[in-house]
């Protein structure tokens, strides 16, 4: 063997050593592992699609940065397989369907994934053909991942991709065929998909509701708050302007026009409460603040405001992206972002506190936390060098989980995302799943080329009670965000995703 498949052999041996006392607990985790298929319905790129592009992401037990070297990856001659720190040309693999849930994995040399039939021998490599021992089985695990099976050594133990438990310090860490099923992320490297415009303008930080009239209706970041009213909420749904939120006279924390980041919430006395963060006259950094509307909603009428900023803490960075959760049991809670990175902060974190709702306005109470950060995930990325960023925070509750939705990454480019986490308390601990609900690369087209940055996404339910999500893109590299709708799913253990089946392109994603 060449010396980096020697160091593989020694590596998986020696972890093999490190357990072997723990047969019974090895064969727990592999059952664990299998017993909860995750496979999901409707249209996705986190079910494997023939055609797609795809990085291939190891869970491994130290989150990132801790443990960077989690891509499967090839050099450039495609003569070995292993793990690297980051997603790029030499990780990725075309998915060619070999029926069912059964792929052949294309490395962009032309040639394919591949391992032997002889069970003594565990070396994964690649052949210049596609046939039995290249066939690779996706099985359904937890929380998005997927093992990797070797559907030619069904009459072997060793039959599942896997990695070592430990992360490495060397470089690179070693790829073997092993007993256990290990779990594996997909992130898409490209995308065949095309979009279609909820909003034929700019609609920036879209927040979508369902109007006590029977229409759904988006305001948007900038100036008065741009309205817009629509009839739909699906991928083929088009919406009109509909004027702007604000109107009348405003006090001085709401004065400048550089507004960002509105919702509106429906309360039930029938009166309507929107927030939103504008420059504060006193050193121009945002501050969150809100208007009512006390008859229609309509164009202009949100016109009674919160006589000063709300009293968030005054962090020296800032506090925007203000979202208002209410909860089943009627408790309302006001959650928001610290504008950390302005001020070169490598973490940004997103804080919760109890308020109430009434027709006198929000007010505060109880203290204020921090419900999540942005640290632990690779595809988090920051305007500060070495940094993670998240933002457009929003809460629902669906069974026993809260879900806290957020943006990540530099807006307006290829890094920005939407995520999502989950708690069985409002106020957390929150885990974070591993793969982003939208991203550059997941995404397609629009009419004007490709979009970029797809996030900052607002989750509502139809009138029948499907879940959707309205987010925002750019098409091509000019921060001319407009609004997309789409469906949301939700795994069968309790994740969500975004389902493409509405989209203008559904053709484009296969079995």
């Amino acid at each position: 063997f060449g010396s980096r498949q020697s160091l593989a052999i020694a590596s998986i041996c020696a972890d093999l050593q490190s357990v072997h006392h723990l047969p019974m607990f090895s064969t727990i985790v592999s059952l664990f592992l299998l017993r909860a298929p995750a496979f999901v319905t409707g249209l996705t790129p986190y079910n494997p699609q023939s055609g797609w592009t795809y990085h291939l992401e190891a869970r491994r037990v130290h989150l990132w940065p801790a443990c960077q070297y989690r891509f499967l990856s090839y050099p450039k001659d495609c003569s070995s397989i292993d793990m690297w720190k980051f997603p790029g040309e030499n990780q990725a693999f075309s998915f060619a369907s070999a029926g069912g849930k059964d792929f052949y994995l294309k490395a962009k040399c032309g040639t394919y994934l591949s391992y032997p039939s002889a069970c003594d021998n565990t070396i994964i490599d690649f052949w210049p053909q596609a046939g039995v021992n290249q066939r690779f089985r996706f099985a359904g695990l937890t929380d998005l991942g997927w093992s990797l099976e070797a559907v030619g050594r069904a009459h072997c133990d060793a039959r599942f991709i896997g990695f070592p438990e430990r992360c490495g310090r060397r470089d690179p860490d070693p790829v073997m065929l092993r007993t256990q099923a290990h779990a594996w992320h997909l992130h898409p490297a490209a995308s065949p998909l095309t979009h279609g415009r909820a909003t034929p303008d700019s609609c920036a930080d879209p927040y979508a509701w369902l109007a006590g009239d029977g229409t759904y209706r988006i305001c948007c970041t900038g100036g008065d708050l741009p309205l817009w009213k629509g009839s739909g909420i699906d991928a083929t749904s088009r919406f009109r302007t509909a004027g702007v939120l604000l109107g009348g006279s405003k006090p001085a924390w709401a004065r400048s026009g550089h507004r960002w980041a509105p919702e509106n919430v429906e309360l039930a006395s029938g009166v309507d409460l929107a927030i939103f963060s504008a420059p504060s006259p006193h050193g121009g950094k945002h501050r969150i603040g809100w208007a009512l509307i006390m008859d229609k909603p309509e164009s202009g009428h949100w016109t009674v405001y919160s006589p000063t900023s709300l009293d968030l803490g005054n962090d020296p960075s800032g506090e925007i992206d203000g979202h208002i959760f209410i909860d089943d049991d009627g408790a309302s809670y006001l959650v928001w972002k610290t504008d950390d990175n302005a001020l070169g902060r490598k973490t940004t974190r997103i804080w919760a506190q109890p308020c109430d709702l009434s027709t006198n306005g929000l007010t505060l109470k109880g203290s204020r936390r921090v419900i999540m950060d942005s640290s632990g995930l690779w595809w988090i990325d920051s305007w500060v060098s070495g940094g993670t960023l998240v933002e457009g925070p929003e809460i629902v509750r669906r069974g026993k989980y809260y879900y806290l939705f957020f943006a990540a990454g530099k807006f307006c480019e290829d890094s920005y995302a939407e995520g999502v986490a989950r708690a069985t308390d409002v106020l957390g601990p929150y885990t974070k799943l591993g793969v982003p609900l939208l991203s550059t690369k997941m995404v397609g087209r629009g009419d004007d080329g490709k979009l970029v940055g797809p996030g900052h996404g607002s989750f509502l339910k139809d009138k029948t009670g499907e879940w959707h999500v309205m987010w925002h893109a750019s098409e091509g590299q000019n921060c001319n965000r407009r609004a997309y709708a789409d469906k949301l799913g939700w795994t069968a253990d309790g994740w969500p995703y975004v389902d493409f089946s509405t989209a203008l392109s559904s053709a484009a994603l296969g079995g």
